[in-house]
């Protein structure tokens, strides 16, 4: 286990000897966290990957893709959080739940596929089916999606990628 994790036990071993009658402390364990947020974190390993697929039509892997990484979406870890918010004090009195599911452990590699296979083409399919409706439109996103390839030539993937999701976001 890392300093990390060990560090993370002993605080809830600490925090649940304090439980009572008027303090009932909840651990959620959530996975490596993935989506799209205000404060885009690019350190997280899947935002990562799509942000180079994205923003330069690769897929870069900084290891030898073998390290397992479990992910769970950002809304699913909010809708554990209403969860234990709503539940019943008894039900999660001094408990600890996990936050993610067996079935979302990835190897890098494996989600460097799926990025390739899924992020790539969405990108150019999109581009595609809006050139098709809108000329205006498409000339708008074509431009945003040529200047984040620009950025990120110049070594700045990430801040091209976080860039582009505002102009997307700012957009609708």
């Amino acid at each position: 286990m890392t300093a990390y994790g060990e560090s993370k036990v002993l605080v809830e071993r600490d925090i649940a000897r304090l439980a009572d009658a008027h303090f009932s402390p909840t651990s959620l364990r959530n996975a490596t966290a993935y989506g799209v947020s205000p404060r885009l974190r690019l350190d997280v390993v899947l935002n990562d990957l799509v942000a180079w697929a994205y923003t330069t039509g690769k897929v870069y892997i900084k290891s030898d893709g073998t390290p397992w990484r479990p992910i769970v979406h950002i809304r699913d870890i909010t809708a554990a959080i209403l969860s234990v918010l709503n539940a019943p004090q008894h039900v999660i009195h001094n408990e600890i739940f996990n936050v993610g599911q067996t079935e979302e452990n990835y190897r890098i590699r494996d989600l460097a596929n799926i990025v390739a296979d899924t992020v790539l083409a969405v990108v150019s399919s999109t581009l595609l089916m809006v050139a098709r409706t809108n000329a205006a439109t498409a000339s708008i996103v074509i431009r945003s999606a040529a200047c984040c390839r620009d950025s990120a030539r110049n070594g700045r993937p990430a801040k091209a990628y976080r860039n582009c999701m505002r102009r997307i976001a700012r957009r609708g």
